[in-house]
């Protein structure tokens, strides 16, 4: 999809409700790919089989990453066979609030044609490139492992 230069709208969908019983909610997204997806104040920091904003952030910043470094290894005509990205937000409470204190991206590559040093470089101007990650004002590391493929002919 080419932009050029025209403004593309994503919407996601949040309810919430309070009773005694629960605080909650669900959420869903313009796609639908995402739908009713419950979440609630508990489960942001503990274990829980609900969603969170920060795991949505984490999902985020993986996939725009990723999209990212294979736009950027496709610009120097790099054989991309998989790009893997898991991203770690790590989070602490502040006073009665939350904040989000970093975010890791753990990527492992499988390509060739591509130095580990080179590959490096191309994952920095990916990440700065990647929108998700100019959103965030957390500081966002990043670990990459190549894995050379060779290209059958």
């Amino acid at each position: 999809m080419k932009f050029c230069g025209a403004t593309v709208r994503r919407m996601a969908f949040a309810e919430w409700s309070e009773s005694p019983l629960r605080r909650g909610g669900a959420l869903s997204t313009q796609s639908g790919r995402i739908a009713a997806v419950p979440y609630s104040a508990d489960s942001r920091l503990e274990t829980s089989e609900e969603t969170t904003p920060e795991e949505l952030i984490a999902a985020a910043q993986a996939s725009c990453f990723s999209m990212s470094l294979a736009r950027e290894l496709g610009k120097l005509g790099i054989s991309l066979q998989q790009i893997h990205t898991i991203a770690q937000v790590e989070m602490r409470e502040a006073g009665v609030d939350q904040e989000i204190i970093s975010i890791h991206l753990l990527t492992k590559v499988v390509a060739c044609g591509i130095a580990m040093d080179r590959m490096m470089q191309v994952a920095e101007v990916a990440k700065q490139r990647c929108a998700v990650a100019r959103l965030i004002r957390a500081p966002v590391r990043l670990s990459i492992s190549l894995k050379h493929w060779v290209k059958p002919h």
